[in-house]
This record gives structure tokens, C-alpha cells and sequence, in this order.
């Protein structure tokens, strides 16, 4: 019979042929018992790091959130400037159709050499 190296328990060795086969004395194998002491520190640790994890969690829906809104604003910024845009080019037109006298937006010009007062 050999130890188990970890809790040093006997375990059962069998021969078949010219191969060992290795039968655990038990399926589980426990180093040591875990005492009140470490239980309790494990589950405090396991509470610790499940409040870190929802802190985190809460962080990262703050930031989203924050990211949102920039979002949205910089939409409603480029919006307003497309309509600036739009109308500064619809002003442009008008401007444009005053000079070229398009549109009725002048009266003809006549050049007779009749006078029209007499």
C-alpha cells in the first residue's frame, strides 16, 4: 500500500498483469477539515467580493447612463446645427434669386426711348 501525498491517507493498490492500477480508499479526499474559523472568513470574503461586484455593477450602469446623455446631446447639437446650415442655405438661395431677378422678385426693366412722361 502507498500514502496519498495530500492527506496521507493508505490507498489500494492492484496489480493486473504487469500494470498498477490505483483505487482510491475513498472518492473524496480531504486534506484538512475545514474549521469554523475558515468557513466563516471564506464567506466573509465571499460577501465581500459579491458587494464589490454589485458596486461595480452599478458603476458601470452609472457610466453608461452618463454616456447616453453625452449621446444625445451631441445628437441634439448636430441637428441644430444641420438646421442653422439648411437655413442659412435656403437665405442664400433667396439672396441669390434677388440678384438674378428670378421668380418676379424684380420689376422688368424697359428701355424705350419714348418718354413716358407727356
Amino acid at each position: 500500500m502507498n500514502a496519498c501525498w495530500t492527506c496521507r491517507t493508505a490507498n489500494n493498490f492492484s496489480e493486473k498483469g504487469s500494470w498498477r492500477i490505483w483505487q482510491p480508499r475513498s472518492t473524496l479526499c480531504r486534506t484538512l477539515d475545514e474549521t469554523e474559523e475558515e468557513r466563516a472568513k471564506r464567506e466573509e470574503l465571499e460577501r465581500i467580493l459579491e458587494e464589490n461586484n454589485r458596486k461595480i455593477a452599478e458603476a458601470q450602469a452609472k457610466l453608461a447612463e452618463e454616456q447616453l446623455k453625452i449621446v444625445e446631446e451631441q445628437r441634439k447639437i448636430h441637428e441644430e446645427r444641420m438646421k442653422l446650415e439648411q437655413e442659412r442655405q435656403r437665405q442664400q438661395k433667396e439672396e441669390q434669386k434677388l440678384i438674378l431677378g428670378k421668380g418676379k422678385s424684380r420689376p422688368k426693366l424697359s428701355f424705350s426711348l419714348k418718354s413716358s412722361v407727356g
